[in-house]
C-alpha cells in the first residue's frame, strides 16, 4: 500500500470515528489499514491518534495534521475525476454548509435522495450554521447562503429567491389589534434578526407588488439563530419576518397567523458558494444542480392554510 493510502484511511479514520468503518469505507482489510496507520505515525514521529480497548481519539496533533492534509486530498481526487470521463459515476465525500432551518427542514429530510442519484458519493457531511464560514479553513466544499459574498475568492451560483412573511402569535395580534393597514405594522413590536451587532433601529421593508414601504420597528429581544427567532414570535415577544418553510408547520396549527398576508418583506436571494481558486469538482456540480431542483419548489415559498 502506498502512503497516499495511508493518508486516505487517516482521513476516513477521523470522518468516521472507528478504524474499522474506515476499513469497509475504503474496501481494505482491517490489520491492513492498522499497520498503514502505525507505519504512518512512526514516519512522522507524533501520534495521530489515541486508543484503548473501548475508544479512539483524534489527538491535538492528529487533528491539526488532518486539517492540512484533508484539503489537499480532495483536491487530488478532484483533478483525479477532472481526467474521467463526464459520464462516470460522482464518486467521493461531500461537505457542504447551509443554514440551520434550511438545512433541518428541507435538504436533510431529502438527502437520501441525492444518495440514491449519485451512489458513489460514500460520505456528506452537513455543517448547519447561520453564519459564513471560511472554505479554506474549514475544509468545506460549498456553502449555501443569502445574499452575495463579501469574500472576493468566493464564486457564487444563484439558486432560487423567496420571499419572507410577517407572522405573530394570535396573542400578540389581540394585545395590540391586528393590522389592516401596513402603517399599523409599524405600531406592533418585531423580533430583530441579528448577524452582527447593530446599532441602529430595526427597520423593516414591505412590499406588495410594485409598492415598498420603510419603517422603523420598536423590539424588546433579537436572536442570532432562525430558531431562537420563530421561537420568540411563537412566544408572543413580536412580529417576525421570516420564509415560508420557517413557518409553515406553526401557520397550519394556528399558533402564528400571517400579518397583512398581501405583503411580503424582504426577498432572500440563496446562493451556493465555492473557493474561486479550486477546481469545481462534479460532486459540487451535482449538488448545486440537486439544491437549486429542491429549494426551486413552490412548496418552500408559499405559506400554509390553517388546518381546521
Amino acid at each position: 500500500m502506498t502512503e497516499l493510502t495511508a493518508l486516505q484511511a487517516f482521513c476516513r479514520v477521523v470522518e468516521l470515528g472507528s478504524v474499522t468503518a474506515a476499513a469497509r469505507a475504503l474496501e481494505i482489510p482491517l490489520p491492513t489499514v492498522s499497520r498503514m496507520l502505525q507505519k504512518l505515525e512512526r514516519g512522522l514521529g507524533v501520534a495521530l491518534l489515541s486508543r484503548n480497548t473501548r475508544t479512539l481519539r483524534v489527538t491535538t496533533d492528529g487533528m491539526a495534521y488532518y486539517q492540512r492534509i484533508a484539503p489537499l486530498l480532495m483536491e487530488l481526487q478532484d483533478a483525479q475525476q477532472a481526467l474521467v470521463d463526464v459520464s462516470a459515476q460522482v464518486r467521493g465525500r461531500l461537505v457542504f454548509s447551509a443554514p440551520a432551518s434550511i438545512a433541518q427542514l428541507i435538504l436533510a429530510p431529502l438527502l437520501a435522495d441525492f444518495l440514491e442519484r449519485h451512489a458513489g458519493i460514500d460520505h456528506v457531511e452537513i455543517r448547519s450554521t447561520d453564519r459564513l464560514c471560511d472554505l479554506s479553513v474549514d475544509s468545506v466544499d460549498c456553502v449555501i447562503r443569502t445574499g452575495l459574498p463579501e469574500d472576493s475568492r468566493l464564486v457564487a451560483r444563484h439558486i432560487v429567491d423567496i420571499p419572507q412573511y410577517f407572522a405573530a402569535s394570535p396573542a400578540l395580534l389581540s394585545r395590540y389589534g391586528r393590522p389592516q393597514r401596513i402603517e399599523d405594522l409599524a405600531n406592533l413590536p418585531f423580533v430583530d434578526y441579528v448577524f452582527r451587532q447593530r446599532a441602529a433601529p430595526l427597520q423593516v421593508q414591505a412590499r406588495c407588488a410594485d409598492q415598498t414601504v420603510r419603517f422603523s420597528a420598536s423590539h424588546l429581544v433579537s436572536a442570532d439563530d432562525g430558531q431562537t427567532y420563530v421561537g420568540l414570535g411563537l412566544a408572543g415577544l413580536g412580529v417576525i419576518e421570516a420564509p415560508a418553510y420557517d413557518i409553515n408547520r406553526w401557520l397550519s396549527t394556528g399558533e402564528l397567523e400571517l400579518v397583512l398576508p398581501q405583503w411580503h418583506g424582504d426577498i432572500l436571494q440563496f446562493h451556493l458558494m465555492y473557493l474561486y481558486d479550486r477546481h469545481l469538482s462534479r460532486r459540487v456540480r451535482v449538488f448545486a444542480d440537486w439544491a437549486c431542483e429542491i429549494l426551486s419548489q413552490p412548496k418552500w415559498r408559499e405559506p400554509a392554510a390553517r388546518r381546521e
